[in-house]
């Protein structure tokens, strides 16, 4: 994230959080519905508006519950959902000692979102109110 958001600083792109260090600026909503591909070559994150300082755990924990996804609900729990984790978990190169500390996160990350939810449709904030 540090990289991204430098070279944009760099090329003048002066709309993007300010990098504040290496493991520091998340996007905090890498998510399916935040994908934008235009073929198999090309694709990029849209909707930054969520980016700030958060780790980078924290944003695998959140890219999981929507790529993956996981659930405790029998009906919409998936059996390859193991194997998902560990390639997502793979290709984000992750450590044993990540991995370990991702674990716990992926509950409360999922919460922390449903919390935010909850609030913002209290509040009648839109779109949270429609959702």
């Amino acid at each position: 994230m540090h990289a991204l958001l430098a070279h944009l600083h760099e090329v003048g792109f002066g709309a993007a959080p300010r990098p504040l260090g290496i493991d520091d600026q998340g996007r905090n909503d890498l998510a399916p519905w935040n994908l934008m591909v235009a073929d198999d070559a090309g694709w990029a994150f849209i909707y930054w508006d969520a980016a700030g300082p958060r780790s980078r755990l924290w944003d695998v924990a959140y890219a999981i519950h929507g790529f993956i996804p996981l659930s405790a609900h029998p009906d919409w729990q998936s059996p390859d959902a193991g194997d998902r984790l560990r390639v997502f978990a793979d290709a984000c190169g992750l450590a044993e000692s990540e991995r370990r500390r991702l674990a716990p996160l992926l509950g409360r990350r999922t919460r922390s979102m449903h919390d935010i939810l909850r609030d913002q449709a209290a509040q009648g904030a839109q779109l949270w109110a429609r959702l």
